[in-house]
């Protein structure tokens, strides 16, 4: 390959690095932050017991869901059920705002 190829193969490289990077930041925007038992417990500041008692107050598949037989928890929303306990039409819109973030709520184009 001459000296011209090679300019234009590494500008296209750059410019497919910038692509991907974009990419890679929609898709970390667009996925909750999740964590396990043990993180959604710290953040309500119970333990990982009292919590498994206060599921049925959480919705399964919006504040968690089980991945490999394990429980996995949407710690945005937890924070946001905490603090809107007393207010459930808050937490109701905050639940609605971040399903419409989702990447499988999103409208195809074209």
């Amino acid at each position: 390959m001459n000296i011209d190829t090679n300019l234009i193969l590494a500008n296209a490289l750059e410019k497919l690095a910038i692509v991907l990077e974009r990419i890679e930041q929609k898709l970390d925007a667009a996925l909750p932050e999740t964590g396990d038992k043990r993180d959604a417990a710290r953040i309500l500041q119970i333990s990982p017991r009292t919590l498994e008692r206060r599921l049925p107050e959480l919705v399964k598949d919006v504040h968690y869901w089980e991945e490999g037989g394990k429980l996995v928890f949407d710690l945005e929303l937890i924070r946001d059920w905490q603090r809107n306990r007393n207010n459930p039409a808050a937490h109701q819109r905050a639940i609605e705002a971040k399903r419409a973030k989702l990447l499988s709520s999103k409208r195809k184009r074209g």
